[in-house]
C-alpha cells in the first residue's frame, strides 16, 4: 500500500511532456491569397483507445480571395506546458473571397474515489476526515463528458472578416466579425454538450445540458452586411462542485486574453 502511494503521488504531480507552438502572417499587397491552417492537441491515459480519461482540441481555418487588394494578418499560439492553451486571431480585408473557420474541444473523465493512505510510515499530515492515521492523497473525481463544436463559412465582396478563436483545456470561445458591401453570405454553426455524474464511485450519469445555434445572413449585389457572434463554453466537467471567486475570474481572464 505505501508503495502503491508513493506511485500514485509521482504520477499526480510529477511534469509531463510539453509543447510550445506560434506562427504570425502578414500579407498585404495587390494580387491574390490562398492560406489553409490545421491545429490539433490532445492529451489522455491512453489515446490510441480513446480512453475514457482524455481531453481533445482543433482549429482550422481557410481563405481563397480573387485577383485584388488584400490586407491579412494572423497570428496563433497553442501551449501545452500547464494543460492546454490555444489562442488564434485572423483579420482579413479583400476584394473578394471565400472563408472558413472551426474550433472544436471535447474533454471526458471516468469516476475515481478519493484515495487515502496510512501515514503511519509515511512523512504526511494526517486528516481528521479520514481518521487520524490517514491522509487524502486523492480528491477523487466525478465522470463527465463534455464537447464544444463550432464552425464559420461565408463569401462576400468589398468585406472584412475577422476570427478570435480560444481554447483553455475546456473553456471554449469563439468569436465573429464580418462586414461587406454587395454580395455576401455568411453562416455560423455551434453545437454543444455535457454530462455529469454525482458519485465519484459510480459511472451513472445525473446531469445533462445541450445547445444548439445557427445564424445565416446574405445580400444581394445592392445590399451589404454587418454580421457579428460571440460564442462562449465554460468548463461543465464538475457541476456540483462551486467555484472559487478566484478560479472563476482566472479562467475569464484566460478564455478572454
Amino acid at each position: 500500500m505505501r508503495l502503491f502511494c508513493i506511485l500514485f503521488i509521482c504520477l499526480f504531480i510529477c511534469p509531463v511532456l510539453a509543447s510550445d507552438f506560434s506562427s504570425s502572417t502578414t500579407v498585404v499587397g495587390l494580387g491574390a491569397y490562398i492560406t489553409n491552417n490545421e491545429h490539433q492537441w490532445s492529451s489522455g491515459d491512453n489515446l490510441q483507445n480513446l480512453s475514457p480519461n482524455y481531453m481533445y482540441g482543433a482549429s482550422s481555418s481557410g481563405m481563397v480571395t480573387t485577383y485584388g487588394q488584400i490586407g491579412h494578418e494572423a497570428e496563433t499560439k497553442l501551449n501545452a506546458e500547464t494543460g492546454h492553451k490555444f489562442t488564434s486571431v485572423h483579420e482579413s480585408q479583400f476584394d473578394a473571397a471565400v472563408y472558413f473557420d472551426t474550433l472544436a474541444m471535447e474533454d471526458s473523465g471516468e469516476p475515481e474515489p478519493e484515495l487515502y493512505c496510512d501515514t503511519a510510515n509515511m512523512n504526511l499530515p494526517p486528516t481528521t476526515e479520514a481518521g487520524n492515521n490517514s491522509t487524502q492523497v486523492s480528491p477523487g473525481q466525478y465522470p463527465y463528458y463534455q464537447y464544444a463544436d463550432g464552425s464559420v463559412a461565408g463569401f462576400s465582396q468589398n468585406g472584412r472578416y475577422k476570427s478570435a478563436k480560444t481554447i483553455v483545456d475546456a473553456d471554449y470561445a469563439l468569436s465573429t466579425r464580418a462586414y461587406w458591401e454587395g454580395a455576401g453570405l455568411i453562416t455560423e454553426d455551434f453545437k454543444g454538450a455535457a454530462y455529469a455524474g454525482a458519485d465519484k464511485n459510480s459511472t451513472t450519469l445525473n446531469y445533462q445540458n445541450g445547445v444548439r445555434e445557427h445564424d445565416t445572413a446574405s445580400s444581394n449585389i445592392t445590399g451589404g452586411i454587418e454580421f457579428s457572434k460571440d460564442l462562449v463554453w465554460k468548463d461543465f466537467s464538475n457541476p456540483f462542485v462551486q467555484k472559487t471567486d478566484e478560479e472563476v475570474n482566472a479562467s475569464e481572464e484566460d478564455t478572454q486574453s
